[in-house]
Order: structure tokens, then C-alpha cells, then sequence
């Protein structure tokens, strides 16, 4: 599974405003190419956050990209985004990864 991690610093008090913009962002994602994301807070550092990305494939997220990116632009969201951080969206950390082992605990009673 392909997986991006991305580092964000976020205005505390932005935090639900950032939250509701990832969502846009998500759902954009997730209709093109599925997939699933994950918002992280540090609990040290409130201002810190890491939005974890996974999709099937590298091969997919490349094809669909480009149409998610102008879906955002078109939507306004860059300009939302750059309102709440502390760092430019384009200063943003990004790594990819993949994984190759995920492992779940079993449901105990």
C-alpha cells in the first residue's frame, strides 16, 4: 500500500477550521482513488499535526493526481489552508512510504 506522511504546523486555535478543510481535502482524495487518511495531533506540541495518506498503488495516485489537485485548486481550498498554518502549504514536509505489514488486534470480551 502506498502511504504519504505529511507534516503540517497548524494555528491552535484553527484546529476544527483545519480538521473540516482536511475533510474536503479527504473526500476529493478518497472519490478519485480511495484509500484512507488519518490526522495526527502531537499531544506536546498542539500546533503540530501529521496527515497520514494511503492508497492501493504509487501507479494509481500518479494517474489521479493531477485531477485531485485541480479539484482542490478549483474548490478555493490552498487558500483556506494557508490561512491556518504557521508554515507554508508548499514548506510542508512529505515522505512517502509503503507499507507492507499492517497488524490488528482481535476483539477480546
Amino acid at each position: 500500500m502506498y502511504t504519504r506522511i505529511l507534516r503540517y504546523s497548524v494555528i491552535p486555535e484553527k484546529k476544527e477550521e483545519f480538521l473540516d478543510i482536511q475533510q474536503e481535502i479527504a473526500d476529493t482524495y478518497l472519490n478519485s482513488m480511495g484509500g484512507r487518511m488519518q490526522f495526527i495531533r502531537n499531544n506536546n506540541n498542539e500546533q503540530e499535526w501529521i496527515a497520514i495518506q494511503q492508497f492501493e498503488s504509487k501507479e494509481l495516485y500518479e494517474r489521479r493526481i493531477e485531477e485531485v489537485f485541480e479539484n482542490i485548486k478549483g474548490a478555493g481550498i490552498p487558500e483556506q489552508l494557508e490561512k491556518i498554518l504557521l508554515t507554508p502549504a508548499e514548506e510542508t514536509e512529505m515522505d512517502d512510504y509503503y507499507m507492507f505489514m499492517e497488524v490488528i488486534a482481535e476483539e477480546t470480551l
